[in-house]
């Protein structure tokens, strides 16, 4: 009789751990200004936004660059990826996308490189994600930057 209670009072603290990672697994719904929100409320104010872009081919690779220092295109930025669909990556074999964000409290914050390989794309942390899609990207995909080129 013990070892049923034991039994029943594992498998309702296994029920109940599962039930706790399937909550917290699910994603709510949320926007990108929410999002930008809860970022800035943990690290500051985003002051600047630096994107590499690193192509690597057989033959050639290529490093290029852009820093937005001015808020109102940062969050244009954002405001873009969160409307835009993702586009196909046709322009080299494996595309690297580093991004650093300068905040008031932190001198850089170096989020997670995204990387690129034809369609598919994949990233480490879940920031400045929104409903499933990681809106930074998107936006980087689809905007025209001024890029400072560095040729390899």
């Amino acid at each position: 009789m013990a070892r049923k209670v034991i039994y029943v009072f594992i498998a309702l603290l296994l029920v109940g751990v599962a039930g706790i990672v399937m909550v917290n697994y699910i994603p709510e719904e949320t926007t990108i200004e929410e999002e930008i929100t809860r970022y800035e409320s943990e690290n500051g104010e985003i002051t600047s936004i630096q994107i590499i872009q690193e192509s690597s081919e057989r033959s050639n690779s290529t490093r290029r660059e852009v820093t937005i220092d001015d808020r109102d295109a940062i969050m244009e930025l954002f405001q873009q990826g969160s409307v835009t669909e993702l586009v196909p990556n046709d322009r080299a074999p494996t595309v690297t996308y580093h991004i650093e964000v300068e905040t008031t409290e932190q001198s850089i914050y170096t989020a997670p490189t995204i990387l690129v390989s034809d369609a598919s794309f994949a990233w480490g942390e879940n920031r400045f994600h929104v409903n499933g899609a990681n809106a930074l990207y998107e936006a980087i995909e689809t905007s025209d930057f001024s890029w400072s080129t560095d040729e390899e």
